[in-house]
């Protein structure tokens, strides 16, 4: 499936057998991450993950946006207000550090062998 946004996108500690509330979303490391959602209707996305077979994706269902906190490595609360990719992105992780992952939160597609090449 063509990857607009990349790969790479984030990662959390279990994935790589760290025992920590810690997640990398676009290269920011974030301890005890937390999230809430606004009211907003949840969307639906469709997400890979490197925990399941390379290739699968699942349709999920995920806040629009919302707002996102965790400490920094030195220990600073951050705090904001996020939407599109990140906050997709930011929810793929944090289900991981809730011992879910998107093949138990959606549902498997089927996805064509070969995607015609926008241009």
């Amino acid at each position: 499936m063509d990857q607009p946004n990349g790969d790479h996108l984030g990662i959390a500690a279990p994935q790589i057998g760290i025992n920590k509330r810690m997640i990398i979303v676009n290269g920011v490391p974030m301890i005890n991450p937390s999230w809430k959602p606004t009211d907003a209707p949840l969307e639906i996305v469709y997400e890979g993950c490197y925990s399941l077979r390379s290739g699968d994706i699942y349709k999920v269902e995920r806040s629009k946006y919302g707002w996102a906190t965790w400490q920094d490595m030195n220990g600073y609360t951050k705090k904001y207000q996020i939407k599109g990719i990140q906050a997709i992105i930011f929810q793929h992780e944090l289900s991981h550090l809730d011992g879910k992952c998107c093949n138990e939160l959606g549902t498997l597609v089927e996805v064509p062998e070969k995607l015609p090449i926008k241009k």
